[in-house]
Protein backbone atom coordinates (compact mmCIF):
# COMPACT_ATOMS: atom_id res chain seq x y z
CA UNK A 1 0.00 0.00 0.00
CA UNK A 2 1.08 3.68 -0.69
CA UNK A 3 0.78 6.31 1.31
CA UNK A 4 1.95 10.03 0.85
CA UNK A 5 5.56 11.23 2.19
CA UNK A 6 5.44 14.11 5.02
CA UNK A 7 8.20 15.64 3.73
CA UNK A 8 8.18 15.80 -0.11
CA UNK A 9 4.59 14.93 -1.07
CA UNK A 10 5.67 12.09 -2.79
CA UNK A 11 4.00 8.37 -2.41
CA UNK A 12 5.70 6.32 0.18
CA UNK A 13 5.27 2.67 1.62
CA UNK A 14 2.54 2.75 4.31
CA UNK A 15 5.10 1.71 6.74
CA UNK A 16 8.07 4.10 6.09
CA UNK A 17 7.98 7.09 7.82
CA UNK A 18 9.16 8.82 4.74
CA UNK A 19 9.97 8.04 0.76
CA UNK A 20 13.08 6.76 -0.07
CA UNK A 21 14.84 10.04 -1.49
CA UNK A 22 13.95 11.98 1.52
CA UNK A 23 15.58 9.16 3.45
CA UNK A 24 18.85 9.64 1.84
CA UNK A 25 18.85 13.27 1.97
CA UNK A 26 20.53 15.81 4.67
CA UNK A 27 19.33 15.76 8.45
CA UNK A 28 16.76 13.07 7.28
CA UNK A 29 19.44 10.61 6.83
CA UNK A 30 20.26 8.31 9.37
CA UNK A 31 24.10 8.78 8.94
CA UNK A 32 23.92 12.63 8.89
CA UNK A 33 26.97 15.02 10.84
CA UNK A 34 26.30 18.41 9.61
CA UNK A 35 29.54 18.13 7.87
CA UNK A 36 31.56 16.92 5.21
CA UNK A 37 34.92 17.28 3.84
CA UNK A 38 36.33 17.77 -0.13
CA UNK A 39 38.89 18.92 -1.74
CA UNK A 40 40.91 19.01 2.08
CA UNK A 41 37.88 21.91 2.91
CA UNK A 42 35.37 21.54 5.51
CA UNK A 43 32.12 22.30 4.60
CA UNK A 44 28.77 22.77 6.78
CA UNK A 45 25.05 22.17 6.03
CA UNK A 46 23.53 25.31 5.51
CA UNK A 47 20.53 24.79 3.42
CA UNK A 48 19.00 28.49 3.48
CA UNK A 49 22.47 30.05 2.35
CA UNK A 50 21.99 31.99 -1.01
CA UNK A 51 25.26 30.41 -2.15
CA UNK A 52 24.73 26.39 -1.36
CA UNK A 53 26.06 23.83 -3.41
CA UNK A 54 23.42 21.39 -4.68
CA UNK A 55 23.73 19.11 -1.57
CA UNK A 56 22.87 22.73 0.83
CA UNK A 57 26.58 22.42 1.87
CA UNK A 58 28.56 25.69 2.49
CA UNK A 59 32.58 26.00 2.74
CA UNK A 60 33.48 26.85 6.35
CA UNK A 61 35.87 29.43 5.84
CA UNK A 62 33.68 31.12 3.38
CA UNK A 63 30.74 31.20 6.28
CA UNK A 64 33.77 32.84 8.96
CA UNK A 65 34.76 35.17 6.58
CA UNK A 66 31.33 36.03 5.74
CA UNK A 67 30.40 36.51 9.38
CA UNK A 68 33.42 38.33 9.99
CA UNK A 69 32.10 40.92 7.15
CA UNK A 70 28.66 40.87 8.01
CA UNK A 71 27.46 40.07 4.44
CA UNK A 72 27.44 37.15 2.14
CA UNK A 73 30.31 36.72 0.16
CA UNK A 74 29.94 37.18 -3.91
CA UNK A 75 30.79 34.33 -6.03
CA UNK A 76 33.96 35.74 -7.39
CA UNK A 77 35.44 36.41 -3.70
CA UNK A 78 38.35 33.76 -3.14
CA UNK A 79 39.73 33.10 0.41
CA UNK A 80 43.20 31.99 1.03
CA UNK A 81 44.53 30.13 4.06
CA UNK A 82 47.46 31.85 4.93
CA UNK A 83 49.19 28.83 6.61
CA UNK A 84 48.56 26.49 3.75
CA UNK A 85 46.28 24.67 6.39
CA UNK A 86 42.57 24.06 4.10
CA UNK A 87 41.26 23.27 7.76
CA UNK A 88 42.33 25.71 9.56
CA UNK A 89 39.67 28.58 9.30
CA UNK A 90 40.54 30.74 12.12
CA UNK A 91 39.78 34.68 10.79
CA UNK A 92 43.57 35.21 11.60
CA UNK A 93 44.36 32.53 8.81
CA UNK A 94 42.27 33.42 6.35
CA UNK A 95 42.51 36.76 3.90
CA UNK A 96 39.99 37.38 0.86
CA UNK A 97 40.69 38.25 -2.16
CA UNK A 98 38.17 40.07 -4.92
CA UNK A 99 38.71 37.62 -7.62
CA UNK A 100 40.75 34.44 -8.79
CA UNK A 101 43.17 36.85 -10.66
CA UNK A 102 43.94 39.14 -7.43
CA UNK A 103 44.53 35.71 -5.64
CA UNK A 104 46.83 34.28 -8.20
CA UNK A 105 48.92 37.20 -8.32
CA UNK A 106 49.46 37.03 -4.83
CA UNK A 107 50.16 33.14 -5.12
CA UNK A 108 53.07 33.75 -7.86
CA UNK A 109 54.58 36.78 -5.46
CA UNK A 110 54.57 34.28 -2.46
CA UNK A 111 56.72 31.56 -4.83
CA UNK A 112 58.81 34.52 -6.30
CA UNK A 113 60.21 35.29 -2.84
CA UNK A 114 60.40 31.81 -1.91
CA UNK A 115 62.70 31.02 -4.99
CA UNK A 116 64.40 34.24 -3.95
CA UNK A 117 65.08 32.78 -0.45
CA UNK A 118 66.27 29.75 -1.45
CA UNK A 119 69.06 30.89 -3.66
CA UNK A 120 70.49 33.21 -1.67
CA UNK A 121 70.24 30.26 0.87
CA UNK A 122 72.23 28.09 -1.41
CA UNK A 123 74.92 30.80 -2.60
CA UNK A 124 75.34 31.20 0.82
CA UNK A 125 76.05 27.49 1.87
CA UNK A 126 78.84 27.57 -1.06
Amino acid sequence: MKDICPFCGKNKDIRATRCNSCARKGKLNHGFKGFTYSNGYKYLYFPNHPHKDKRNFVAEHRLVMEKHLGRYLNFKEEIHHIDGNKLNNNIKNLKLFKNKNEHMRFHRILEIKENKHNFIKQKNIK
